[in-house]
């Protein structure tokens, strides 16, 4: 077992480094670490005791939140992100993330030009479920899924573009979509911006949708 170092219910904004050392890094629901400021870094890094986010990971447009050394404890065995929520514009670094995709079910925002979720290896990875418990949301600017024939983007969750958002699944391998019967189903959806997706060509919406 390792000492554990909590942070419950403050709110740490900055850059640079922060160490943890053998300690495991524990913030609760109610605690927010962000970096904001276009071209501004966090560094957390824990040893084998890990980091523990049940609170906020905010990271603004242009900025870059670097989560290393030990394990990210919001990460169930199966590599599913489960723990906490995340807003991310600028640029998100999760080691242990698969290098392909990851599934969701936790509140994850998105917003900027350019937000993106990285693993240690600097692997820019994709959601492939919104899992049930999952909030995928597009606050503004665009956030892009890329599928293909090995990664197919399916929503159990819900996805919401806000007014200024758009929210892009390209690569035609949505799994919520049949377009032989023009019908979305699956999930709920809320879109006062943009939800485009390739093929659309969306007729019918299956019943609890």
């Amino acid at each position: 077992n390792h000492p554990t170092l909590t942070l419950d219910g403050q709110q740490i904004i900055g850059r640079g480094d922060f160490g943890a050392g053998q300690l495991t890094l524990v913030s609760h629901a109610g605690s927010a670490i962000g970096v904001y400021g276009d071209g501004s870094v966090l560094n957390i890094e824990t040893d084998s005791g890990g980091f523990l986010t049940e609170g906020t990971l905010n990271v603004g447009p242009g900025a870059t939140l670097n989560l290393s050394g030990g394990p990210f404890l919001s990460l169930d065995a199966n590599g599913y992100l489960v723990k906490g929520s995340y807003r991310v514009g600028g640029t998100l670094v999760i080691p242990g993330l698969s290098a392909t995709a990851f599934d969701s079910a936790v509140g994850l925002t998105f917003e900027g030009d350019n937000p993106r979720i990285q693993n240690e290896n600097g692997d820019t990875i994709q959601i492939r479920n919104n899992l049930p418990a999952g909030a995928l949301t597009v606050a503004n600017g665009t956030y892009t899924c890329a599928t293909d024939a090995g990664h197919t983007f399916t929503n159990q969750g819900y996805l919401r573009a806000a007014a200024g958002g758009t929210l892009a699944i390209t690569g035609g391998h949505f799994g919520n979509f049949d377009a032989a019967t023009h019908t979305l189903s699956g999930g709920s959806y809320e879109s006062a911006g943009t939800f485009k997706f390739d093929g659309a060509d969306l007729q019918n919406l299956a019943a609890g949708t």
